[in-house]
Parts: structure tokens; sequence; C-alpha cells
């Protein structure tokens, strides 16, 4: 559950989807880090020590990081199928994303929504 002051009620649903989007590809970017640092100090078992330690490490970091794509995912999807597309004319400093639609604004370094970019 979410605490009440943590959650932005007045948020118009496009917004929470990309808030919560961001929010989300952080944290994958977090356990991404967090494998790499367990692999980096246990580097003897995935050379050929104890393999168990080693697919135990595997198989934790897996299924957190799988969990966490689905989830994303799934969002990414509802957002590009099941609300309405943005058709309002864009402001000035901001583009429409190539990929799903949505406004990118100057100073972003892709698409909140769908992490589109140009580089």
């Amino acid at each position: 559950m979410i605490p009440q002051h943590q959650y932005e009620e007045n948020m118009i649903p496009q917004h929470q989807y990309e808030a919560a989007l961001a929010i989300l590809k952080k944290h994958y970017h977090n356990l991404l880090r967090d494998m790499a640092h367990e692999v980096i100090l246990y580097r003897k078992d995935f050379d050929g020590g104890d393999s168990r330690v080693a697919d135990e490490i595997v198989a934790k970091h897996a299924a957190r990081l799988r969990g966490l794509r689905t989830i994303y995912n799934d969002l990414a999807h509802h957002v590009a199928t099941e609300l309405p597309q943005a058709t309002e004319p864009l402001g000035k400093d901001e583009f429409r994303c190539f990929s799903c639609g949505s406004v990118i604004r100057r100073g972003d370094h892709g698409c909140k929504l769908c992490g589109w970019t140009w580089l």
C-alpha cells in the first residue's frame, strides 16, 4: 500500500503512468548495479569455483529483473493501448516521441514513457 503522502492524487493519468515508468526504470538500473556488484564479489564462484553459489546468484537476480520487466512492460503496454493518445498541439520546447507519441520536453534525455532516445 502506498502511503498517501507519497502518491499524487491530482496527477492526470498520463503523468501518473509516466512517473511510474520512470521510477521503475530507475529501479531496474539499481537492480542491475546490485547484480553486478554481487557478481564481482563472488567472481571466483563464476570462474569455476562453486557453481551452486553462482547459479543461486543468477537465479535470484533473474527472477527480480524478470518480474520488474514484466510489470514495466505491462504498464507501458497499457499506456500505449488504453490511454488516449495526445493530439493537442505541442508547446514551445516540446517534441513528439517517434516511438509512442508521448511528449518529450527540452532537457529530457529521451522519452519518459517508452525510453526512446535520439542517441
